[in-house]
């Protein structure tokens, strides 16, 4: 259940910033596959938020990546795979990727 301070005004969604905070106390704590799977998150919302993705929990990161058309996505998604489903144990310089990545992203987005 989302906390009522988490949530969207419209719709109680979660708030992209919000997700990336628990993020970083997740990459603070040294839980970086945590912080890789959370910085994701905030990162899809973040696109639905500009419009460039429809955001549902069950959206894909090969459909993401066929509507982005971004390198610097394909990198995050293959590298969330790897560590979300592929059972990678992640690492500091996944979750510095995974910040670095995203902000790289929301650039080439602007």
């Amino acid at each position: 259940v989302i906390a009522q301070a988490e949530q969207s005004p419209e719709g109680g969604r979660e708030r992209p910033a919000s997700v990336e905070r628990r993020a970083e106390e997740a990459e603070q704590a040294g839980d970086f596959a945590e912080a890789v799977r959370l910085r994701f998150h905030a990162g899809l919302l973040r696109l639905d938020a500009r419009g460039l993705i429809e955001y549902r929990p069950s959206l894909g990161t090969a459909a993401v990546a066929r509507r982005l058309h971004s390198p610097e996505f394909d990198r995050l998604a293959i590298r969330f795979d790897e560590i979300v489903y592929g059972g990678r144990a992640a690492t500091a310089a996944d979750a510095e990727a995974s910040r670095n990545g995203w902000a790289a992203v929301a650039k080439a987005a602007a």
